[in-house]
């Protein structure tokens, strides 16, 4: 008998790679300087063909040393319908006494290159390769190995499968259901938004999965929602359907905790969310 298998992937993820070197922000100066002639059309190409556009702006932050508006330096790539991209930027820590562009005081605990990265279907090694990619191609391969994981943070992190949309009644009442038990319990955040009869999104921050007898290591949120432009589609459009998406609740996880996150534990919210998004299938029943 054949059997069917819904396998969750990441959507969207966001980190903060922590590099305890200001050398690293200052190497990617001396690549800029030297080597784009046009800031608007300048690429560097990963291991996957895949073309980073590479530009640069001013901060949010004052180099101390010149008062000035520090440049932040980004790689930006995107496929060819929007889906699946990666927005990283380079960006200096300057220590105690650093100003931001408004004159106040942020004291930052060290000196230090916060790489920032915000990206849509791509996997934490993925990202690394990409990383790796990039000092290679600015002749910097001497930081490859220089992010210090366990003060590297995770602040999103998402897995979703997408459903028929027959299902989708009972996916909201049992969203509903673990609502109105949250409710009871404490604070509950809902977004609920509906088109044409369809749930557009209904999202549910700060729930508790304890009327599901769920227990998770980190802290989640819920949701199932669809694109935008759902109405637009046909049945036999994969993009017509619902997603049902749990995400790391990251602030919070650290209100909770005290702490984000690390890079290490990046394999571990991954099996909570897994277990989670399948425990909560498992309630609604065979589903395709």
């Amino acid at each position: 008998m054949n059997k069917k298998t819904v396998v969750p992937v990441i959507h969207e993820f966001g980190t903060y790679l922590f590099v305890p070197y200001l050398d690293l922000y200052y190497a990617f100066i001396n690549y800029y300087e030297n080597n784009v002639e046009d800031s608007y059309n300048h690429y560097i190409t990963d291991r996957h063909g895949r073309k980073f556009k590479f530009w640069s702006k001013r901060g949010g932050l004052r180099n101390p040393k010149t008062n000035e508006l520090a440049f932040e330096y980004i790689f930006s790539w995107k496929d060819a319908i929007g889906a699946s991209k990666c927005h990283i930027v380079i960006k200096p820590l300057f220590g105690p006494g650093t100003k931001t562009k408004n004159g106040k005081i942020f004291n930052l605990p060290e000196i230090a290159t916060n790489i920032e990265v915000q990206c849509s279907y791509f996997e934490l090694h993925e990202i690394i390769d990409i990383y790796e990619d990039i000092l290679k191609a600015i002749d910097a391969t001497r930081f490859e190995h220089s992010i210090a994981r366990d003060r590297s943070r995770i602040f999103h992190m998402a897995r979703h499968i997408r459903y028929h949309e027959r299902h989708e009644a009972d996916v909201v009442n049992m969203l509903k259901a673990i609502k109105n038990e949250s409710s009871m319990r404490g604070d509950v955040d809902l977004v609920e938004k509906v088109r044409s009869s369809k749930y557009d999104m209904y999202k549910i921050d700060l729930p508790s999965f304890d009327v599901c007898n769920i227990e998770t290591e980190f802290v989640h949120s819920v949701k199932s929602y669809r694109i935008k432009n759902f109405l637009e589609r046909t049945v036999s459009d994969p993009l017509k359907h619902p997603k049902l998406e749990v995400f790391l609740n990251s602030k919070e996880h650290n209100r909770i905790y005290g702490k984000y996150p690390t890079i290490d534990e990046f394999l571990q919210i991954e099996n909570d969310l897994d277990r989670l998004l399948a425990s909560l299938l498992n309630f609604v029943g065979p589903i395709e």
